[in-house]
């Protein structure tokens, strides 16, 4: 006998992916706000070796936590097109009537 859940279950195997996606994209956007921050108050470089240390030009520290927060936004936003995308694909699965 054929259910639809068996149709909807391999459509939800890609959760891994949206997952780590999600994941990754967060962990992205937090770096971008707490880099500047970091290195200001802690003189933590980006980037160095024992004697070599990279930092970001104090021009772009704005840029970086606008961008990390603008970041942030379009990551809550992905997911919740992404939830509502699967909403949509199990209520036409298994809502009848």
């Amino acid at each position: 006998m054929f259910t639809p859940t068996y149709v909807y279950i391999p459509l939800t195997r890609p959760q891994l992916v949206r997952f780590t996606l999600a994941l990754t994209l967060i962990a992205i956007s937090l770096g971008l706000i707490a880099k500047p921050i970091l290195q200001l108050v802690l003189d933590f470089p980006i980037a160095g070796s024992s004697d070599v240390k990279f930092y970001v030009p104090g021009i772009l520290m704005p840029l970086e936590v606008i961008g990390g927060i603008l970041m942030l936004f379009i990551t809550m936003h992905l997911a919740k097109a992404i939830a509502r995308l699967h909403g949509t694909m199990a209520k036409a699965m298994f809502v009848t009537g």
